[in-house]
């Protein structure tokens, strides 16, 4: 299975590269929010120190149709459960967004004395691990309830690394009111925010609501420093309603720069009435359209009348790309009844076939799902429509996966010509 995931979720990066549902402010009232709450979008943290938070408030009705994230708050207002939800279903493709920060279909939250512990937990509500072998996400909290910081543990108790190399932050408020938070591997060595966000030690500035209105790279000497990219500060943009719509960067004098990733000063998001990003736009220290590192100067994503992806167009400055090194100019996305990604197939801008993944000759694939939407079978195929033998499968054409109920037992790889490669 994890060869599987290796295959499928780049492709549903690429889909939300930039897109990163919203950064988001809830509601302004004071009082108590308890039971259930569902909104059409998530929050995109940068740190773990904020919560996950949920905006764009849906009635039961609305959400009875689309996408969403069912919140539940505890007596006191704390979030016991987080649940990604299609109608009424756990929805199993929580890898559409950034697994930095959803990254299973179901988390609970436990609390102990100075502890706030996430458990994870798959679309059949079976216990996972997360961001490698993460299984609990453990907070440790001060007197007044603030986040001091957390360490991750995979199930057998042990200490861990997440897929990017972090065992635990620190954080603490500094002389200005900034949140100062250090990032960790099991060798006590500093970490990076991301892998391709090179800001180390990181100074945070949040606002009354707690979202992140700027971040401060102090880098690995305590000072404020331009990373590799020439940034040393990021600063957030948020609509009328919270929701994030943009970041510019600049270095350690507050000029404006091009850098970071995508390697640009500015990013621009334009929303749909649910939250959910249908542009990108890339701008440079004029404020001209330019573009990124990948060569693209616009991204269009469209989403169905359910919330979910189903076509991504990418541009340069002249228009519809029609050829790109990386990935096709155009995405289609192909859904059942219950939101299952049965086809992901590429095209140029004129309609044509072209590959999807570039160092193999496939153009699109099939999937097929038992009744708990468990992934059964994936077929790759070429531009010609023929199947197709792709060395990311060990030069197979086929997976086939068996489960004993709810637990995947084995995969079996088959090339184009029937035999069995494993």
């Amino acid at each position: 299975m994890k060869l599987l995931k290796k295959i499928i979720v780049p492709f549903l990066i690429i889909i939300v590269l930039g897109g990163l549902e919203s950064c988001i402010k809830s509601e302004t009232k004071k009082e108590i929010i308890t039971g259930v709450r569902k909104y059409s979008v998530n929050s995109m943290r940068e740190s773990p120190y904020a919560n996950l938070k949920g905006a764009i408030l849906l009635s039961d009705e609305e959400a009875s149709s689309r996408l969403h994230t069912a919140y539940t708050f505890d007596a006191q207002g704390r979030v016991s459960q987080v649940v990604r939800m299609l109608g009424d279903q756990t929805y199993h493709e929580y890898n559409a967004e950034l697994p930095a920060y959803f990254p299973s279909a179901k988390i609970e939250y436990t609390y102990g004395e100075g502890t706030m512990t996430l458990h994870y937990f798959d679309h059949n509500q079976q216990p996972i691990s997360v961001r490698g072998d993460v299984f609990r996400t453990v907070y440790s909290l001060d007197d007044q309830g603030d986040k001091k910081g957390l360490k991750y543990y995979d199930t057998e108790g042990n200490h861990v690394e997440n897929s990017d190399g972090v065992a635990s932050y620190s954080w603490y408020k500094n002389e200005k009111g900034l949140v100062v938070e250090k990032r960790f591997n099991l060798k006590g060595e500093l970490m990076p925010l991301r892998p391709n966000f090179l800001f180390y030690e990181t100074h945070l500035e949040y606002d009354k609501d707690g979202y992140v209105q700027k971040m401060y790279n102090y880098g690995k000497e305590g000072k404020l420093t331009n990373n590799e990219t020439g940034v040393a500060v990021d600063v957030i943009e948020y609509n009328k309603d919270g929701v994030f719509i943009g970041w510019s960067v600049y270095d350690k004098e507050m000029k404006p720069v091009t850098g970071n990733n995508p390697r640009v000063h500015r990013g621009k998001f334009t929303l749909n009435k649910y939250g959910h990003p249908i542009k990108t736009e890339f701008f440079d220290v004029k404020g001209e359209r330019m573009l990124n590192y990948q060569g693209i100067a616009q991204r269009e994503d469209v989403f169905n009348d359910r919330g979910l992806i189903i076509e991504q167009k990418v541009y340069d400055l002249n228009g519809p790309l029609n050829t790109h090194p990386s990935f096709p100019p155009v995405l289609q996305i192909k859904r059942d009844e219950n939101g299952n990604n049965i086809e992901m197939a590429a095209f140029d801008a004129d309609g044509n076939r072209v590959k999807l993944l570039q160092e193999s000759e496939v153009s699109f694939y099939k999937m097929i799902y038992d009744k708990n939407r468990n992934i059964l079978e994936q077929s790759f195929f070429g531009v010609d429509g023929a199947p197709n033998n792709i060395p990311q499968l060990r030069g197979g054409h086929k997976v086939i996966h068996s489960y004993d109920g709810l637990n995947h037992t084995k995969s079996v790889i088959i090339d184009k010509d029937g035999k069995q490669l494993n």
